[in-house]
């Protein structure tokens, strides 16, 4: 059985990985593109799967980095 919604360790290491710590990249931060370069976001996290051969999870991390589309509101009192 597959599983759908992804772990607070792959969270972990998929930062770990973002920020240059861990990887085949190591020193190189990628946070910024990460951050700022949506058209980046979906290549970076194919890379990141390849590189620990676990394609098989893309949708389930595509889905848990998926922007919210809710708008947020408070009430200022």
């Amino acid at each position: 059985m597959k599983q759908k919604e992804i772990c607070k360790e792959e969270i972990n290491l998929f930062y770990l990985w973002l920020c240059g710590t861990i990887g085949k990249e190591k020193g190189e931060d990628k946070r910024i593109v990460y951050l700022c370069c949506p058209a980046e976001r979906d290549t970076l996290l194919r890379t990141f799967l390849e590189e620990y051969n676990a394609q098989h999870r893309y949708s389930a991390f595509k889905k848990a980095f998926k922007p919210t589309t809710r708008i947020i509101t408070t009430k200022r009192v």
